[in-house]
């Protein structure tokens, strides 16, 4: 280990001192723009290095060739309200003085012909500090690699935890650096929020706009939010793409201030998807905002209802009953008094089978309500015996729900589970896919049917949530992107959970678009990029062997029929699988679209993951293969829907921070945290 002895760092920082100084141009100079620049010592030479300016803002070197163009092309570039305004922040405060005999006008050595003099030098203090919070000793240069490094490391801090660039400001948080490494000169606030992260920002956001300008089709997700700091509602718009490798990928395009007016809110969203350059009519999914709703109306865009925010309202509404709202109370009371005593906490432990504690649940999240309810539901025998134990406080006994509350719990539990279900079905496919809601909502329909021995409370609740869930998805337009979603999911494909009618008509909608992609394949070819070929140099790009090149037809030859059909307790087996007629072997029309779309349907139901599925067929399928592409980056949900059933404290510290952004910086802070870390 090296050690470091007291005259080892003396002369360590003496030689900083001198060396890693921004000196002011010598002589006079009618230029400005020297104001922004000067120069470094040579450590060779003892004099100024004119070879190259350094701009006293960013600490970058600038060529200099004896005039001033480079430098005022860098501040116009760079620095833009400086250059325009001449300056609007000032950080030359701090003088010192260096006698050096070897210094002088001309920034030369020390010669018989240069007098030896004391000059007195402005240095800039990068971090835009007063005078007396650092030390006089000047830190190292801020283009060397360690700086660049440590200002790096800071910036992606800044971007990792969503923090406004104002933080390193922050007197403690720069002290804090200042003990960590003297030798860091940490740049101000505005060096990150002008300089930094908008140039991160225009890298990533190329980056995405080459993988857009080369994508088919993709879909929007949306995100509506809240700030904290001003009340004001954010949209957050999320682009969903398949690449050539069949793998999903999601980027954050931007965030924007809602608007009352749907007008307004339609030219911003025309604006942006023509400014991303993303492809013509994607479909968007909401969480059915009627100023959302409204905007994509006008502009003809197909908006479909999260499904998860669907069952959210369904569940919600049931809760928000007269009646409901009354049980829930009493339930709510009694976990409430049991969990603020400890010693009857203990107690009821004991007399119950199951260990687990009766968790209070949230107002606003259904889901929790749901298994507050189940657990009272199946501990009801040990929470009627709290009201005849003697051990128990009076507060506790008289919170326990009475008969008539429990039986109408337990009503409220039994309705409440199939969407509960639903829910984690959503949750545990891991990226949901549009295809999916048909299915769902065919079950639910199917398990909450009322029954002639259903009583009215159970009857009333279960036509609420039927209603709200059918209205949801009655439009046309809406419908058929559903029903073709579903037809090119493998696992869904018979479309066994709508009516004849709509099978048909599903059927004829796809042989539709089908038709149209192939005779416009034939007019214009198709280019398919996977998401690291952005980083590849523009050449290699338009070169790569991953464009999707023609498939040659082979002689007919009936696919590998798939036998996984999925497990007997598969909560959608029953409506989605139904053992399929024996179909005769189409040849006549192997050419055609209508042959390809024969081929596909004649094989068998899978529950083989879609992508994979499609993934290994894609040769068999050409025409089919696009569309799926189109069709399966299609979500059942969005990240306000993922934001509401979250339980990680991570995703909730990260929503926070969200919220607490200063409008400024909301849009590309929010950008950067999410896409920053995928290229």
């Amino acid at each position: 280990m090296e050690i470091t002895t007291p005259a080892m760092e003396t002369e360590r920082l003496e030689y900083m001192q001198e060396y890693t100084q921004i000196y002011d141009f010598p002589g006079k100079t009618k230029s400005t723009v020297w104001k922004d620049f000067g120069f470094y010592k040579s450590p060779d030479t003892g004099c100024l290095d004119k070879s190259s300016a350094v701009c006293k803002i960013c600490c970058a070197q600038v060529k200099y060739c004896g005039n001033t163009t480079n430098l005022h092309t860098h501040l116009a570039k760079h620095r833009p309200k400086q250059y325009k305004y001449n300056r609007s922040f000032k950080y030359s405060d701090v003088v010192m003085s260096i006698e050096d005999p070897g210094f002088n006008q001309n920034g030369s050595g020390g010669s018989a012909q240069s007098p030896q003099s004391s000059e007195t030098v402005t240095a800039t203090v990068t971090c835009g500090s007063p005078p007396g919070s650092y030390p006089t000793v000047q830190s190292m240069l801020m283009n060397s690699n360690h700086a660049q490094e440590l200002s790096n490391a800071l910036t992606e801090f800044l971007i990792a935890n969503l923090l406004a660039p104002s933080m390193v400001d922050n007197t403690a948080f720069r002290n804090m650096m200042r003990v960590a490494d003297q030798g860091y000169n940490m740049p101000p606030s505005q060096y990150f929020s002008e300089s930094v992260i908008p140039q991160r920002f225009d890298e990533i956001k190329q980056n995405i706009q080459g993988l857009l300008a080369n994508t088919e089709n993709v879909t929007i997700s949306t995100d509506v939010w809240t700030s904290n700091l001003t009340d004001k509602e954010f949209v957050t718009l999320v682009i969903h793409v398949i690449d050539c490798n069949w793998e999903t990928h999601s980027f954050t395009l931007c965030t924007l201030e809602m608007d009352e007016d749907s007008n307004r809110m339609s030219i911003a969203l025309q604006s942006l998807l023509q400014q991303w350059k993303v492809p013509a009519a994607p479909i968007i999914v909401s969480n059915g905002d009627t100023r959302l709703k409204s905007a994509t109306d006008i502009l003809g865009i197909r908006n479909i209802s999260c499904l998860g925010n669907a069952i959210s309202m369904a569940a919600n509404d049931v809760l928000s009953s007269a009646e409901a709202l009354s049980v829930v109370a009493k339930c709510r009371n009694f976990v409430r008094s049991l969990n603020q005593n400890g010693r009857d906490k203990a107690k009821f432990r004991k007399i119950q089978s199951e260990a687990d504690d009766i968790e209070q649940d949230i107002v606003g999240k259904w889901t929790t309500t749901f298994d507050m309810l189940l657990k009272i539901c199946n501990k009801n025998e040990a929470i009627q015996s709290v009201k005849q134990s003697d051990s128990f406080t009076t507060d506790t006994k008289s919170q326990v729900p009475d008969s008539e509350s429990i039986e109408k719990a337990k009503i409220i539990k039994a309705v409440l589970r199939p969407l509960r279900m639903a829910a984690k079905l959503l949750s545990d496919q891991g990226p949901s896919t549009a295809s999916m809601i048909l299915p769902v909502l065919r079950k639910l329909q199917l398990t909450l049917a009322v029954k002639d021995e259903d009583q009215d409370f159970s009857s009333q609740l279960k036509r609420r949530i039927l209603d709200i869930l059918s209205n949801l998805y009655q439009d046309s337009n809406v419908r058929e992107c559903l029903l073709i979603s579903s037809i090119l999911d493998p696992r869904y494909k018979d479309l066994n959970f709508v009516d004849v009618s709509e099978r048909k008509q599903g059927k004829a909608d796809l042989a539709d678009e089908a038709t149209l992609l192939y005779r416009k394949s034939k007019e214009e070819p198709h280019i398919d990029l996977t998401v690291s070929d952005i980083k590849r140099e523009p050449e290699s790009i338009s070169n790569s062997s991953n464009a999707l090149q023609p498939v040659k037809e082979s002689p007919a030859k009936r696919p590998r029929v798939e036998q996984d059909i999925g497990d007997n307790d598969d909560w959608l087996a029953d409506v989605v699988y139904v053992k399929p007629e024996p179909k005769k072997n189409k040849t006549s029309l192997e050419e055609t679209v209508l042959a390809e779309i024969d081929r596909y349907m004649s094989t068998e139901q899978t529950t083989t993951p879609p992508l994979q599925w499609w993934k290994n067929r894609e040769a068999m399928y050409p025409i089919l293969s696009r569309l799926v592409k189109k069709y399966m980056c299609v979500a059942a949900t969005n990240e306000q829907y993922d934001r509401f059933v979250s339980s990680d404290p991570q995703q909730k510290a990260w929503f926070h921070q969200r919220a607490m952004l200063p409008q400024d910086c909301v849009d590309k802070m929010v950008f950067l945290n999410k896409n920053l870390f995928k290229f």
